[in-house]
């Protein structure tokens, strides 16, 4: 079942790509490439922090929710009742 993402992922995973988007650059730059290919691997980290940070976020809180949910049940165990034994 797919669920909707909350905003909240999704803004920190932008802000995350854009992080990464730019230290693509830096890096490019700093390497004497040309602006353009500084630009294709600040365009290629961008892809690749959203989605991993998308993902890894994502994980996160279902893992946060998950965790929540079973310490919010009650721990109902079965009782178990031994029959008395007849001699």
């Amino acid at each position: 079942m797919k669920t909707k993402v909350p905003s909240f992922i999704s803004r920190v995973s932008f802000l995350l790509a854009l992080a990464g988007a730019f230290i693509g650059v830096l890096i490019g730059w700093n390497n004497g490439d040309e602006m353009g290919w500084a630009l294709l691997r600040g365009a290629v980290l961008f892809l690749a922090f959203g989605f991993i940070s998308r993902w890894w976020l994502g994980s996160m809180a279902k893992a946060w929710l998950e965790s929540r949910v079973e310490s919010l049940t009650s721990p109902t165990k079965a009782v178990e009742t031994r029959p008395t034994a007849r001699a």
